[in-house]
C-alpha cells in the first residue's frame, strides 16, 4: 500500500517509487493512477464503484507484486 499526499508524486520517497514501479498490477482511484501513471510498467486498475465490487481481484492475485495506491498516510 503506497499513500500518495498532497504533494502528489513529488512526496514519494524512493521506497514507494520502487515499488510501484516493480508491481505487476497497480490498483488506485483514477487520479491516483494519473499520478503515477510514469513510473507504472505494470497493469493499472482503477477502483470500481463501489469500491468493494474489486477486492475480489485484488485476493486472487495472492503472491503476485500488487500496489494500492491510497490517499494521505494510509497507516494513519
Amino acid at each position: 500500500i503506497v499513500g500518495i499526499g498532497e504533494d502528489g508524486v513529488a512526496g514519494l520517497g524512493e521506497e514507494a517509487k520502487r515499488l510501484i514501479a516493480e508491481a505487476e498490477f497497480v490498483f488506485g482511484g483514477t487520479r491516483h493512477l494519473a499520478l503515477v501513471a510514469s513510473l507504472t510498467k505494470g497493469e493499472a486498475r482503477a477502483w470500481p464503484t463501489p469500491f468493494d465490487a474489486e477486492m475480489g481481484d485484488v485476493l486472487t492475485l495472492a503472491g503476485k507484486k500488487v500496489c494500492v495506491l491510497a490517499s494521505g498516510d494510509p497507516f494513519f
